[in-house]
């Protein structure tokens, strides 16, 4: 692995005396004025340019590779890829910036995986796929695979999103307007029943009480949700232990935990069907394996089985040692795949089928949420509506 590198602006004199200046990534000072030396080049005043760190959407790092996979294979350089790729980024700033960060480190002489690894947001599984493909000469067929991995997770993640945020979307505005009613609404229907001079029943009571509780106690009540927030965000961010329970119990949810399980075992399939394909060995592919899934108890497990495979233990036995994550059906693809030399194509296939069946549960979780969500909302919102209009149904009746 190389130095990490600085990218430096200098100014210097050429070979026939004329002022010249630029930009170019270098370990320190002396490499760049060995760099510079190469081209005739007398360093004069060289200082480091701060570096902005770069955050790259899912979607931003995909269209990248997709984009350099297809140049590549038309059988461009990787110079010119990242010249005409940034050319074509006017309206990505976060993208022409970070291809031109990478083109000015190649130009230097920096393997382009080497030059990956200086940048935060590229996983080890990208590099690794990257440093296989130019050590291979196939970087156009091994950043085309990696589109194809990166495209497959940005459906997956999308599809999640989906089923679970219009469920906490609903609830979300169910409880702003029942605060609403409450807040505003009830109040103004309470200074018409305080005409009636006639008992209220018990329901439109309880409601009156709420709403005027709610009024008093609205300050504190704001203080205390933003309070809790900060120090469950706090807490979260600092236990580790936390985050492993939470993890955890979020896998034994009743509805959303066997989802959950399923998308994580099509990360964790999908992730080393690619890495062993592209000719990565088991042990060392399941490092990259163990964050992919963004579990910790899927990160555990693997970390477990690449403990079991360095004890020399088959990948079909170390994953039956991990009961309840993995499926049966994974683990019989899987000695399938080892037992015919086929793990890679076995892999996916278990991907895929895990795949249909989420696709299959987030459908079926749909079409039976949104009828539950309206009734919900139907028994909340029309018990109070119902509330504040039965003493007026009375007072009719009386007349």
């Amino acid at each position: 692995m190389t130095e990490p590198m600085t990218m430096f602006r200098w100014s210097g004199r050429d070979v026939h005396g004329q002022a010249v200046s630029g930009q170019t990534p270098a370990v320190d000072p002396a490499a760049l004025q060995n760099t510079l030396a190469k081209s005739q080049i007398r360093l004069r005043h060289c200082q480091a340019v701060p570096s902005a760190k770069l955050r790259l959407r899912a979607r931003e790092r995909s269209v990248m590779t997709r984009q350099l996979a297809t140049l590549l294979h038309a059988g461009l350089p990787l110079l010119q890829a990242l010249q005409l790729f940034e050319q074509g980024q006017a309206g990505q700033p976060a993208l022409k910036q970070l291809a031109s960060t990478l083109r000015q480190h190649i130009e230097a002489g920096h393997p382009f995986h080497e030059v990956l690894r200086q940048q935060t947001d590229f996983p080890v599984l990208y590099i690794q796929l990257v440093a296989v493909g130019e050590m291979a000469g196939m970087l156009d067929d091994m950043l085309a695979r990696l589109a194809d991995h990166l495209e497959k997770a940005q459906v997956l993640q999308s599809r999640l999103r989906a089923a679970l945020t219009y469920p906490v979307a609903v609830l979300l505005i169910a409880t702003a307007v029942v605060g609403v009613i409450l807040f505003w609404v009830v109040p103004v229907f309470e200074n018409i029943f305080r005409s009636f001079n006639a008992e209220l029943p018990a329901v439109t009571r309880g409601v009156l009480a709420a709403s005027r509780w709610l009024a008093q106690n609205s300050a504190w009540l704001a203080g205390l949700a933003m309070l809790s927030s900060l120090c469950s965000w706090q807490a979260w961010q600092r236990s580790e232990p936390l985050k492993r329970r939470m993890d955890a119990l979020s896998l034994r949810l009743p509805v959303l935990g066997p989802l959950l399980r399923t998308a994580c075992q099509v990360r964790w399939a999908r992730t080393l069907g690619t890495l062993v394909g592209a000719g990565i060995p088991l042990v060392e592919a399941m490092e990259s394996v163990a964050p992919i899934t963004g579990n910790r108890i899927y990160l555990q497990a693997s970390n477990d089985i690449r403990l079991a495979l360095t004890r020399g233990q088959s990948l079909t036995h170390a994953l039956q040692q991990q009961p309840g994550l993995f499926s049966s059906l994974l683990i019989q693809m899987a000695q399938v795949g080892e037992a015919s030399g086929t793990l890679e194509t076995m892999l996916e296939k278990a991907a895929v089928f895990h795949e249909r069946e989420l696709d299959g549960s987030i459908a079926t979780l749909s079409s039976l949420l949104e009828p539950a969500l309206m009734v919900f909302l139907g028994l909340v919102i029309g018990g109070l509506v119902i509330a504040l209009y039965l003493p007026i149904f009375q007072l009719g009746q009386a007349v």
